[in-house]
């Protein structure tokens, strides 16, 4: 079975003259950030209620085209 989940994060420069990058860098940097933490996640043992019985596995991480929110 495959269960996609939205994640919404927050981009933006750490101050207001550090960083004026374009929202297609900005998109990447969150993709690339969120594939990290969840492949790293998966390797570390996902920590859910049904640990004991089921297993998780990452298939994918990519930029949502949708609405944003």
């Amino acid at each position: 079975m495959r269960v996609q989940v939205l994640v919404t994060v927050e981009v933006e420069s750490c101050g207001p003259n550090d960083f004026a990058g374009s929202t297609g860098e900005f998109q990447a940097a969150a993709t690339e950030a969120i594939n990290h933490a969840v492949q790293y996640g998966q390797g570390e043992g996902f920590v859910h209620e049904l640990a004991e019985v089921v297993s998780i596995r990452v298939v994918n991480v990519e930029h949502y085209e949708g609405h944003e929110g």
